[in-house]
């Protein structure tokens, strides 16, 4: 377990060093922003103030789904 620990600490200090490239994110988009555009698709359009309460509870589960499933596959 020690070994885990160890290359944590490196990962964390290489990290620190080297940063999120942004000559990268500004070619590409961000994972996490393509994750949020996902919640605000789902979110604009299922999370409607006239659907019910039962079937927003049903959407919301619908749009974890989606977003973890398509996050699973990209990983």
């Amino acid at each position: 377990m020690s070994g885990s620990f160890i290359v944590l600490f490196f990962a964390l200090i290489a990290d620190r060093l080297i940063g999120d490239p942004a000559w990268l994110w500004r070619k590409i988009t961000h994972p996490v922003v393509l994750f949020g555009a996902g919640i605000s698709y789902f979110e604009k359009r299922l999370n409607q103030a006239f659907f019910s309460s039962g079937k927003r509870k049903i959407f919301g589960v619908i749009t974890m789904l989606v977003l973890i499933l398509c996050a699973g596959l990209v990983g």
